[in-house]
């Protein structure tokens, strides 16, 4: 993404877009260096569920989330409070 504040942290990486959007919305990317596919896409599913629910607390945002190799050894909670702490500048 162009013109974005990135965030860091051991499970993935942050793109927090800076242009005006109409609503908050996420984008996920987990390449193969995660994993097989089955692995990628629970890694995916979980990145998405605790996007979900941090979705009506954030202000109208564009967000990309890319995974890390890390984000397969962690569990939901785990990617749950790393996502709140890369969101907290977005977060209502």
């Amino acid at each position: 993404m162009r013109n974005c504040r990135r965030v860091t942290t051991s499970e993935f990486i942050a793109y927090i877009g800076t242009q005006p959007v109409t609503e908050a919305r996420f984008g996920f990317v987990v390449s193969k260096s995660v994993g097989s596919a089955v692995v990628r896409n629970r890694v995916k599913r979980q990145l998405r569920a605790a996007a979900a629910a941090k979705l009506p607390k954030l202000a109208p945002t564009a967000i990309v989330l890319r995974a890390t190799p890390a984000a397969v050894t962690a569990n939901f909670s785990q990617l749950s409070s790393s996502l709140e702490s890369a969101l907290a500048g977005v977060l209502r």
